[in-house]
């Protein structure tokens, strides 16, 4: 082969490498240079968050932790807490049912105004659950069987409204189960209640009703009965009772009895139906509202009775054995006579409280009948103790021992 030609191609074979190699430098310059490139695009745009950003991130979420532990700590502070206990309870099988009870526990500020129209406070409504009122008592338990049933206070809607609502920064109210137990009654009880109930049938007593209350009189009245641990029975006019709720209330709680006496003392034998109910209604609502309880028996006005009366009043009527007649003699004297010298065991004597002079008799008429071994005590407690179940619509005029 001519050596110069084969001088040539190792010529061109040179320079083919040189730019093959040349071509490969470029491209892998090329490619470090894009990575290079990338490498700085990421850190220009990468977003760095510094430590004492997220130191701030935390002192900000602490802060929003303590400002809302706070804020619900101020909340709290703010709000008046009730707590409404029901009372335990208990009896045997086949005694009376016994009524049930809650006491009202408050810590706070009891000033604080609920409704700006009316004034009406947290006191106020503390006031009306200790009466009673604002919730029912209830129990799956009716004492015919043996066991323990939950007593549960179950709040009215005008109270539990306005709680979830009005009232909901300024106070609420918790309410605290209690337990009703029946008991199985076993010899030693019965023996027990078979002697109580000897006793009590036995025991001289008489029942002293005052009508037409309740009146200025009727607290000085509730003062001697309270001193001396009398029980009364007060027949009372529905349209009187708003004007003396204080004297109602405390009538329940010295262990007196309330009666129905009509709404405005109208004679039910005059009137319809459906009047004869809206006078008993209008005045058991007039009651409980005062009281927390109604009425549980009634005297009807100059003890006018007939069929109509009787299949309307839907209670026991109480009439009287010893009418005393003060509300016509208007003397103390005249009226201690007649009841000193009428009175006998069982009997059910009839007075005012809406008199000066009745009440002032009543107030030396109590001792007197105590020393002489009489028991003063209301309608039902009488009945209960001479064995006599009270039926509504039905008359009882003494409830006396039964004669051999």
């Amino acid at each position: 082969m001519n050596v110069n030609m084969v001088k040539e191609d190792t010529q061109k074979m040179n320079i083919q490498r040189k730019i093959h190699n040349w071509k490969r430098r470029r491209q892998r310059a090329r490619s470090l240079r894009n990575k290079a490139e990338s490498r700085r695009w990421k850190k220009r745009n990468q977003r760095h968050i510094p430590v004492w950003g997220i130191g701030g991130v935390l002192a900000a979420v602490l802060l929003l932790i303590l400002v809302g532990t706070r804020a619900t700590a101020l909340f709290k502070d703010k709000v008046v807490e009730i707590d409404l206990i029901v009372q335990d309870a208990q009896m045997y099988v086949g005694e009376e049912k016994p009524v049930f009870t809650a006491k009202v526990n408050c810590e706070g500020d009891t000033s604080v105004v609920l409704d700006e129209e009316t004034d009406y406070t947290i006191q106020d409504l503390i006031d009306e659950l200790q009466n009673g009122s604002g919730y029912t008592l209830e129990s799956d338990g009716d004492g015919s069987e043996v066991g323990e049933y939950p007593i549960s206070a179950v709040l009215t809607s005008a109270v539990s409204t306005p709680l979830n609502t009005d009232w909901l920064d300024k106070v609420a109210v918790h309410t605290v189960n209690g337990t009703f137990t029946v008991k199985e009654i076993d010899k030693e009880h019965e023996e027990e209640l078979s002697k109580a109930a000897e006793e009590a049938y036995n025991q001289p007593m008489l029942a002293l009703t005052f009508d037409d209350g309740p009146g200025k009189y009727t607290a000085k009245l509730l003062d001697a009965l309270e001193q001396y641990g009398a029980h009364a029975t007060f027949f009372m006019v529905g349209k009187n009772v708003p004007k003396y709720p204080d004297e109602v209330k405390r009538m329940l709680e010295i262990g007196c009895e309330l009666g129905n006496h009509s709404y405005d003392h109208a004679q039910l034998t005059k009137l319809t139906p459906e009047e004869i109910q809206g006078q008993v209604n209008n005045t058991n609502g007039e009651v409980e509202k005062a009281a927390g309880s109604p009425a549980t028996l009634l005297r009807p006005p100059y003890g006018a009775v007939d069929d109509n009366v009787k299949q309307n009043v839907g209670m026991p009527m109480i009439l009287w054995s010893v009418d005393t007649l003060d509300w016509k003699t208007k003397d103390a004297n005249a009226t201690i006579e007649s009841v000193l010298t009428n009175a006998e065991d069982g009997d059910i004597i009839l007075m005012h409280d809406i008199h000066e002079q009745s009440v002032e008799a009543a107030i030396q008429l109590i001792p007197a009948l105590q020393e002489k071994g009489y028991k003063l005590v209301t309608v039902s407690e009488m009945a209960k103790a001479r064995g006599v179940k009270l039926e509504n619509g039905e008359k009882y005029f003494g409830f006396w021992k039964k004669t051999e």
